[in-house]
């Protein structure tokens, strides 16, 4: 599981910490007349040339 592995942890909060500097989203409470929409992380390991993994993604 992603949460497991504190370098998923680190690429999810580095996300979320985009999001917040750019102001592109806003956290705010659903209305009983609606759905939540699901959603999933992407996770993506960065590599060199040599296969060596350089930075772990998140989207």
């Amino acid at each position: 599981m992603a949460l497991n592995e504190q370098s998923r942890v680190d690429a999810m909060h580095e996300e979320l910490n985009q999001f917040q500097k750019l102001k592109v989203w806003q956290l705010v409470e659903l209305p009983k007349w609606n759905k939540l929409l699901d959603t999933r992380w992407v996770f993506r390991n960065k590599q060199d040339d040599s296969g060596v993994i350089v930075r772990n993604k998140a989207r």
